[in-house]
């Protein structure tokens, strides 16, 4: 029997997951007993590149331990998928058709040779986290080469891992690492077929040839530059009197910029989320529910979606037929796509947070963020991730699974068997 491209996806991460929660167990990966549960929510969340934690990374786990939750989230950051066939491509194999047909579900509409575009990932990859370690070890060169890989790699992948009790709040004021971080997050947030895209132009600016970016890397960075903006601008102006209070202009300046890209699916944090204003702690919840791009190493509904459905709502206002940008036309399949992630994600939310309100004893924004940051593949948290009870645990663990492998994705992955092309005659319904 022929097994669907989005399941072999899911079953990979799954996998994946399940060997990680096997090495955390070992004695040699902690410095104290790890219950199951823990070690699987800390596996997940890795390979999920989530970043939530129920473990201090930094003091709990040993250096083996945080070796594996490298890898982990080094392998769910590039997709377990697109991770092996670079493997294969350099061990001189062919990628077979059963994984075209897999990476054809990963990186949606390409339209350049998935060889070409598996190389550049890797090449990109490496450059990226190895240029930020090099950067990174110069800022922390007391605290050893690993500790910089370790934080380069997690910020690439925007997995949010921190070996810092407090993430980056000490690092607030500096430049340097603000500038790094939001470097490495953005990058591989804006998907693998933008930066290809991005250094093709640049390829042909450099030659003097023409070249313009394609319909889908506009869409990514007009959305990603327009939430940064607004997030930015909310944060600063809404926490000028909260916790940014008695800082520098500069402090001010960084903190909102950067928590307004973290926001995205990274997870690290300048400031204290807990004590963040409400408006704040919303704001951060409507980016950590947009997330990423498609095919980047990030979660949540995505920014194409998000576009998708803002373009469609406007087109239905202004009564087109029709859903353009850019003088293109964008077919209605895809419109109707991301209606169904976005409906789905907000009844998984809506379940997940309901669950919550009856299992654990937490403000109840602190667990709408929490669950919202679980699905976006954020990592960011009020502080309640360790008093989760199991089955809360074990909620905030399947809306990681959701959030990371998508909710189309695992909608395809579940499906018994596709409808027939036959058409029933129509009725009308009242709408609104």
């Amino acid at each position: 029997m022929q097994i669907k491209p989005a399941r072999i996806i899911a079953l990979s991460f799954l996998i994946a997951i399940f060997f990680g929660v096997l090495f955390l167990l070992l004695p040699v990966s902690t410095e104290g007993e790890i219950a199951f549960i823990d070690a699987l929510f800390t596996a997940t969340s890795a390979v999920c590149v989530t970043g939530l934690v129920v473990q201090n990374t930094g003091a709990f786990f040993t250096s083996f331990g945080q070796g594996v939750i490298l890898v982990l989230f080094q392998l769910g950051g590039l997709g377990i998928m697109a991770f092996s066939t670079i493997f294969a491509l350099m061990l001189g194999k062919r990628i077979t058709i059963r994984g075209r047909r897999a990476l054809s579900v990963v990186f949606e509409n390409v339209e350049i040779d998935v060889k070409v575009l598996l190389k550049w990932i890797f090449v990109c990859t490496v450059l990226m986290e190895a240029l930020g370690a090099v950067i990174l070890n110069f800022y922390w060169r007391d605290l050893g080469f690993f500790n910089a890989l370790f934080h380069s790699v997690s910020a690439f992948c925007n997995a949010g891992f921190s070996l810092f009790p407090m993430s980056l709040q000490d690092a607030r004021s500096s430049i340097l690492i603000n500038a790094v971080f939001i470097l490495l997050i953005v990058s591989g947030g804006i998907g693998f077929l933008v930066l290809y895209d991005l250094g093709r132009l640049l390829k042909h600016k450099i030659i003097k040839k023409d070249m313009r970016l394609t319909l889908h890397s506009k869409m990514v960075l007009i959305i990603t530059i327009a939430l940064f903006i607004l997030g930015a601008v909310f944060l600063f102006i809404s926490e000028n009197q909260g916790v940014l209070e008695g800082t520098t202009l500069n402090s001010k300046v960084l903190a909102a910029c950067f928590q307004s890209v973290t926001a995205r699916t990274a997870g690290f944090n300048t400031v204290e989320i807990a004590k963040l204003n409400p408006g704040s702690k919303m704001l951060l919840s409507m980016l950590m529910f947009v997330g990423a791009s498609p095919g980047s190493t990030g979660g949540g509904v995505k920014t194409v979606t998000f576009g998708l459905i803002i373009l469609g709502i406007v087109a239905i206002l202004r009564g087109k037929n029709q859903i353009r940008f850019f003088n293109r036309a964008i077919p209605l399949k895809l419109f109707e796509k991301a209606v169904v992630i976005f409906t789905l994600s907000i009844l998984w939310i809506f379940f997940a947070v309901l669950v919550l309100f009856f299992t654990e004893q937490q403000n109840a924004l602190h667990i709408i963020f929490e669950v919202i940051s679980a699905f976006g593949t954020v990592g960011l948290s009020c502080g309640i991730t360790a008093q989760l009870t199991i089955i809360g645990k074990l909620i905030i663990i399947l809306t990681m699974f959701f959030g990371r492998i998508g909710p189309m994705t695992l909608a395809i992955a579940l499906a018994r068997r596709e409808t027939g092309d036959f058409k029933l005659p129509e009725e009308n319904v009242m709408v609104g």
